[in-house]
């Protein structure tokens, strides 16, 4: 783990330490149990993950902060342990021993407690390599599948009163799912089979998007694997632009059929998988792997839980929630083809954005004529 400057970091350590959890920054978050907590409406931002197959941390922070300069943290962990309520009690005690030992004037007060739930109080006073002191509330979980800590800290007295009952508030209402292992509805591997392909006719609907803007025009796609893809936009006459994407890995053709002009770009590799963002995202911040033909797999693999049925123009869906991040997705998954309808996406501010596919096939016959160089284009 990095070397954060807190005296909470060491206490974790210890019981990582205890339950033999492996390091392993890069890795994917893939939680046993789905952690839906509510932050406080500020912009955090995940700054650092570990997980392995024995637990997981997740650390939050302020956008502009890191893990290693920070003036307020959230964290959470998941100890992938037997849940018993003996397991429960030795976690906190383990935790409060192991305090009293680096810094022997260390007390906490108990705020809140449940047969599962137990929110601590306590503050820690610099000393040694630590310079400032931390106000701090701690939740300690029982889930069904395993233990989870979760933490929120400040340096700063004033804004830990400030903040303080929201978290608190936050804490006692936090869930924990049992991700879905065969939930019917979620079990469609639909990039699998070499001779099959999918098509999509999609559009985006967000209030940070303008009504008249040309984002809001409805898409298509197909894809195969992930080696072939073909993308299509309108044609936007006022612009000029006719935009056209295909991609034969590792060959890839963007063209402008308005101006009949083209470029042709070869992926050098080393892997040639293409890659096909649902909300466009490139950078770590849980969503890049949510990908179009992909998207029950996705919420499959992360944990997600059914929750209500809706109807959504007409269609009858079943539906799923996932928090990733600091992200709420919802995936709206039609009963009469089960494929989905829609899926939204709810986060930091001016980040709302949905996605409705108004049409969606699923195991059509592969035509490779759809992913060759297109004829009368102009290359550059």
């Amino acid at each position: 783990m990095p070397n954060f400057r807190s005296f909470y970091i060491s206490m974790v350590l210890l019981i990582v330490c205890l339950f033999c959890f492996p390091q392993n920054p890069n890795a994917e978050v893939f939680p046993v149990n789905q952690v839906q907590l509510d932050f406080d409406g500020r912009e955090w931002v995940a700054d650092y993950v570990n997980t392995s197959d024995d637990g997981q941390i997740n650390e939050y922070v302020l956008k502009g902060e890191s893990v290693d300069n920070w003036s307020e943290l959230v964290t959470i962990n998941t100890y992938v342990i037997k849940s018993t309520t003996e397991m429960f009690e030795f976690l906190q005690t383990y935790y409060y021993e192991n305090a009293v030992k680096s810094n022997a004037d260390f007390k906490w007060e108990e705020i809140y407690k449940d047969d599962n739930k137990v929110i601590k109080e306590f503050y820690v006073k610099p000393y040694g390599h630590i310079t400032e002191g931390e106000h701090t509330l701690c939740l300690f979980l029982k889930g069904e599948e395993g233990l989870h800590f979760l933490l929120y800290a400040s340096h700063d007295k004033a804004n830990f009163i400030k903040h303080k009952q929201s978290w608190i508030e936050s804490f006692k209402n936090v869930k924990v799912f049992i991700p879905i292992e065969n939930n019917k509805n979620l079990n469609k591997p639909l990039l699998s089979d070499p001779n099959k392909m999918i098509y999509i006719k999609f559009r985006y609907e967000s209030p940070i998007i303008p009504e008249n803007s040309f984002y809001l025009k409805s898409k298509e796609l197909w894809r195969a694997t992930n080696t072939y893809l073909r993308t299509e936009e309108q044609r936007d006459t006022a612009n000029e632009m006719h935009l056209q994407y295909i991609v034969y890995e590792p060959d890839v053709w963007m063209v402008n059929l308005f101006a009949k002009k083209g470029q042709h770009i070869v992926d050098l590799g080393p892997t040639f998988n293409t890659r096909v963002p649902v909300f466009g995202e490139n950078k770590d911040n849980g969503l890049k792997n949510f990908e179009f033909g992909q998207e029950q797999s996705f919420f499959k693999h992360y944990g997600a839980r059914q929750i209500k049925d809706e109807i959504i123009n007409t269609h009858d869906c079943n539906v799923f929630e996932l928090t990733r991040l600091y992200w709420v997705l919802k995936l709206y998954v039609r009963k009469d083809t089960n494929l989905p309808y829609l899926v939204s996406r709810k986060g930091p501010e001016k980040s709302t954005m949905s996605v409705y596919y108004d049409t969606y096939k699923s195991n059509l016959d592969f035509d490779s004529t759809l992913f060759t160089k297109p004829d009368g284009i102009s290359w550059q």
